[in-house]
């Protein structure tokens, strides 16, 4: 005779085999799009980094594509065929790949020599939408590549796009048109980003489902009288369940990349209606999240990172 815990067993190896199948989502764009993740990282001299790359054919469907890597710094990272990264010597490795005539944005690796040095800045702020002439104030930290703050970091700041927001010495940022761009704070050759959404109030989504799995409903970020960011889904709201479904934020409905470099909100069991306040979750991390920063809203099967449902955010 099976014993209970034989038993408890066969379900949880079950209910997690269930969640695997082909992770394909119908997406419709005009465009192929190539994305590499990460898009920022840091390593010592001598460890790696294995990149990801992620294509979307001309159909909006998932392919599964062997890229060419470019690596634009040969004295500074080696980049075999697999995309991994192995740091070779100080300095600021950028790395970009292609397929079929499609490239992704570049990556940047920070190489450094040791754990004492420099390795990353990270800015924080009370939070990153605002409205047109609204202001906030940023702060920027350097850390190590152990996560070791370094005090007195130094930093220059800029604006990728001054036409949406505009930035000061003192890391004051000014919305100025509806949008969302990057606040850059820089030391030395380390660089360290901040979204900002500039008079962006809410964003819908639709749901559906994808590898097989049922998603519907609808999903909507807004902002709350607090400013906080608040997403619920309605009432009705269905989706195929399995042992650690979670709702996500990600800008790629591949369950990989969600799973390493979106923004879990939390686990949903049931089907109706949800209310999370993203704000809230994000800053017990030390984060923040902006209406706009984020393309889509992803139901997934996180221990297996399989996407079971998604729905592309538009902006209200």
């Amino acid at each position: 005779m099976k014993t209970i815990w034989s038993i408890i067993s066969l379900i949880v190896v079950s209910t997690l085999a269930s969640c695997i199948q082909s992770d394909t989502v119908d997406d419709p764009v005009d465009d192929p799009v190539l994305k590499l993740e990460p898009k920022l990282a840091s390593r010592l001299v001598g460890e790696e980094l294995t990149l990801m790359a992620e294509y979307t054919n001309e159909q909006g469907e998932m392919q599964t594509v062997t890229p060419m890597y470019h690596n634009l710094t040969n004295e500074i990272i080696d980049v075999n065929e697999d995309g991994v990264v192995t740091a070779l010597a100080k300095g600021k490795g950028q790395v970009y790949a292609s397929f079929e005539g499609t490239d992704s944005d570049i990556s940047t690796i920070n190489v450094v020599e040791s754990e004492n040095e420099l390795a990353k800045v990270i800015i924080t702020g009370p939070k990153s939408n605002i409205d047109v002439n609204e202001q906030i104030t940023l702060t920027a930290k350097g850390y190590t590549v152990k996560d070791v703050e370094i005090p007195g970091t130094s930093v220059t700041w800029s604006s990728e796009d001054i036409d949406l927001a505009t930035v000061n010495n003192e890391g004051v940022v000014t919305g100025v048109k509806q949008g969302v761009t990057n606040i850059i704070a820089k030391a030395g050759d380390i660089e360290g980003y901040f979204a900002v959404s500039v008079g962006l109030n809410a964003a819908t989504a639709t749901l559906m489902g994808s590898s097989g799995y049922d998603a519907k409903g609808t999903a909507e970020l807004m902002l709350d009288e607090g400013g906080d960011v608040i997403l619920t889904l309605s009432s009705d709201f269905e989706a195929s369940f399995a042992l650690g479904t979670y709702i996500f934020l990600a800008n790629s409905t591949d369950g990989m990349m969600v799973k390493s470099h979106g923004f879990e909100v939390a686990e949903i069991t049931k089907n109706g209606a949800h209310t999370f306040n993203v704000s809230t979750i994000a800053a017990s991390r030390n984060k923040t999240i902006g209406i706009g920063e984020h393309q889509y809203i992803i139901i997934l099967c996180e221990p297996a990172a399989i996407t079971f449902g998604y729905g592309e955010l538009v902006l209200q």
